[in-house]
């Protein structure tokens, strides 16, 4: 209801969605020096990141961090066989 309420032009709204979105990004900053694999992709996962003002400001937050465009989380059985072959050494799938 917040998101839709954003999107409509609610000022309470966007204000409560830009804070959210400031609150996700300041998590990825928090871990960021942790990252071991600078090619790894950025995904997003979760309900609030599927799509939405939220989603459309972490998304760009990711971009600025990290000159990429972030992936949408898939199948969790196909992003560990995706990391497990990293690990190996096989190139990333397109």
């Amino acid at each position: 209801m917040v998101a839709a309420a954003a999107a409509a032009g609610d000022a309470v709204a966007r204000r409560i969605t830009e804070e959210a979105a400031e609150w996700l990004l300041r998590d990825v900053d928090a871990v960021r020096a942790a990252l071991t694999d600078p090619s790894a992709p950025v995904v997003m996962h979760g309900s609030v990141l599927r799509d939405g003002p939220v989603a459309e400001a972490v998304r760009a937050g990711l971009r600025v961090r990290f000159d990429a465009d972030p992936r949408r989380a898939g199948d969790g059985a196909v992003g560990a066989a995706s990391l497990a072959m990293r690990r190996l050494g096989f190139p990333p799938p397109e």
